[in-house]
Order: structure tokens, then C-alpha cells, then sequence
């Protein structure tokens, strides 16, 4: 996990973390009030630069009759000695989602340009840009308000799509929206 952004410093894009297979596999059902819920779950470990030893155990619980997923991942260093591990978690949403008639709502007291490309994003994240300038991509970081838990609300009326993705923003305090042209 020693790298969450662009491939740098002998790393590859977010890492070579999301990159390793899963060991530990396994999965379960049950009924909840009469819906079947199905939980997937498995272990991702890894060696970051340093020696140390780290794992992810990520569950996966779909469940019939309600539109929702929920994700529930517990991270833990196992090695004897501390290290940085940054963490990067992240939902790719283009057409026909992220298109005209599309409303994103997130509430954070401030959004900061990452840098001179990026400005022009400011007033306009929370709808596509059709007028987008001409650049690869644009990245706000989301200040989040405080005591608050996080949450990103994606509408598409026109699609029937409410989609709403929360997190514990004690654990994971920022958010950075990528908006890419092409």
C-alpha cells in the first residue's frame, strides 16, 4: 500500500495492493426479514517497502429485495513495527450515470483545487461539465464537515438512480472527486 495515486517511485498505479489475489476465500448466505443476503469475503495480504506485513480482510454482503451493497474491510499492520500505509478507496462513475440531467451532492464546507487545471472544476462539481476545458482530468479535494459521516449522492432521475455511497469519515477524513473529459 505504498502508493495511492499515479505510478511513481517504482510503484504502479494505486500500488501493487489491489493488484494481489485473495487467499482465504470463502462465502455464506442467510435470510434477513426474507430477504437472502450472500457474504463474500477474503484476505489480501502484502509486504510494503519497509518488510512489514499487511492485510486487508474485505467482506462483500449483496443482499435480494434491497438495492444495497455493503462493503466492510478491516485493515491491520501484522508485523512487529509501525509503517505508513495510505489508503485509497475509490468508484469510477461515467455515462450513463455521470451525464447531462445528473446531480452529485456532497456535503463538505470547501472544495480545493489540486491545482491551475483543476480551478475551473470548483464551481461546477456537483454537475457534468459540458464546456469542460480542454485538459485530462480535474481533482477537488472535498473538505468534509466535521462529526458528520461521509457521503456522496449521486441522482439520475431520468434513470430512476439514487446512488449513495457512506463512510466512516473518523477513519477516512478526505475525499478527492476526479472528473475526467474523456
Amino acid at each position: 500500500m505504498p502508493n495511492v495515486g499515479a505510478s511513481s517511485e517504482g510503484h504502479g498505479l494505486h500500488g501493487g495492493f489491489s493488484h494481489q489475489a485473495a487467499h482465504e476465500l470463502s462465502w455464506q448466505r442467510e435470510l434477513r426479514g426474507g430477504d437472502l443476503a450472500i457474504e463474500i469475503s477474503g484476505i489480501v495480504s502484502e509486504i510494503d517497502p519497509l518488510g512489514v506485513p499487511l492485510q486487508c480482510q474485505r467482506r462483500i454482503t449483496p443482499t435480494t429485495g434491497a438495492a444495497r451493497m455493503t462493503f466492510r474491510d478491516t485493515a491491520a499492520n501484522i508485523g512487529a513495527r509501525p509503517t505508513p500505509a495510505p489508503w485509497l478507496y475509490h468508484v469510477n462513475l461515467g455515462a450513463p450515470l455521470w451525464s447531462v440531467g445528473a446531480q452529485l451532492q456532497i456535503p463538505s464546507q470547501a472544495q480545493l483545487p489540486r491545482d491551475k487545471a483543476s480551478v475551473p472544476a470548483g464551481a461546477n462539481w456537483s454537475v457534468p461539465m459540458l464546456d469542460a476545458p480542454d485538459c485530462s482530468e480535474m481533482v477537488l479535494e472535498h473538505v468534509l464537515d466535521d462529526g458528520t459521516s461521509g457521503r456522496a449522492r449521486l441522482t439520475k432521475p431520468r434513470l430512476g438512480v439514487d446512488l449513495l455511497i457512506e463512510w466512516d469519515s473518523s477513519t477516512l477524513p478526505r475525499l478527492h472527486q476526479w472528473l475526467h473529459r474523456a
